[in-house]
């Protein structure tokens, strides 16, 4: 069967790319306008090789934290990627993130056309805005405020109410439109246990509080550091003031790339805890929070009381949790 029995118009040009296939704009036949992503042929066989090689993984332990576990790391990354390759997954992902976002008049997410969806194939219907680089050139710096604050809030409020994490923060999955944001692309999500998240919330809660004893002690359940022996708290403490520093003040803060350039720096590659580090798999994806989402807010120049954003994520634990696709 071709794409043309199936819609009333097919665009054979793909006008975008994913990152295992590519996305054709197709006429459903009752009118409605769609985006159809179709996979790359072989794509799962490719990755399945690609990723039982661990020359890549060894090169970033050599490069940044000796004390990795390989093994742990590898089968996140390889469960997340693979995944990713089942359309199927993604469209439960876009439901769910539908229904946590539900009522927020400033996020949108498209719906999937479950009839023409499958394992391979992703349809969903079509939404029109602005690119990212082209909202950035056309927009004030009110706009890119508010814009940054919806996908801030959006990240944190996914981990700290729903315990999910669209792992992919990047330019390409947001569209902008008047007082909105669509996000697109659910294809690498992260579920988090509830024993988890409230040991990051405790100890995102100690750093705002200066409490160190927590501190440290959610840095050893977490399984970043491993013992007390050896490892530096000190330098992990200053590295946690220093990434939740647009947190510790009531004043606006602006992102900067130089403020994500000097966590880099800080984290891998000044960090005398990167040979005895551990890096737990629920925390492997939570890098792109560092360096996913906060690029994306320094490119927008992005500015606002982000304490006040954060501090009800932390403090205002909703009463009953969603009882969807967490697996617990």
């Amino acid at each position: 069967m071709q794409p043309q029995d199936l819609f009333t118009h097919w665009d054979s040009k793909p006008f975008a790319a994913a990152s295992i296939g590519q996305v054709h704009r197709a006429v459903l036949k009752d009118g409605r306008h769609v985006a159809v992503k179709v996979q790359y042929p072989e794509i799962v066989s490719a990755l399945r090789a690609d990723l039982k090689n661990l020359a890549v993984v060894r090169a970033m332990k050599t490069l940044l934290f000796h004390g990795l576990n390989a093994k742990d790391l590898v089968e996140e990354i390889y469960e997340r990627l693979l995944e990713e390759c089942d359309y199927r997954l993604e469209a439960r992902n876009y439901g769910d993130f539908q229904r946590f976002f539900l009522g927020n008049p400033h996020v949108l997410i498209p719906n999937v056309v479950l009839e023409f969806s499958g394992e391979r194939v992703l349809t969903t219907e079509f939404v029109d805005g602005l690119k990212f680089k082209e909202f950035v050139r056309n927009s004030t710096q009110e706009q890119r405020n508010r814009v940054g604050k919806i996908l801030f809030r959006v990240a944190f409020e996914s981990i700290f109410v729903h315990r999910a994490f669209n792992c992919d923060p990047q330019p390409g999955n947001y569209l902008f439109r008047e007082n909105e944001v669509a996000f697109l692309d659910f294809g690498c999500v992260k579920r988090y246990s509830m024993e988890t998240v409230e040991i990051w919330r405790a100890m995102l809660r100690s750093v705002l509080e200066r409490d160190r004893k927590t501190f440290e002690q959610a840095v050893l359940d977490i399984g970043m550091a491993t013992s007390r022996k050896g490892f530096d708290f000190d330098y992990q403490h200053k590295i946690a003031l220093y990434l939740y520093r647009p947190w510790l003040t009531d004043r606006p803060f602006r992102y900067s790339h130089d403020y994500v350039s000097e966590s880099f720096k800080l984290l891998a590659l000044d960090n005398p805890n990167k040979f005895i580090m551990g890096m737990p798999r629920d925390m492997v994806f939570i890098n792109r929070l560092q360096w996913g989402l906060n690029s994306i807010l320094a490119t927008l120049q992005a500015e606002a009381g982000w304490r006040d954003e954060i501090l009800p994520l932390l403090y205002d634990t909703p009463q009953s949790w969603p009882d969807v696709f967490y697996g617990d």
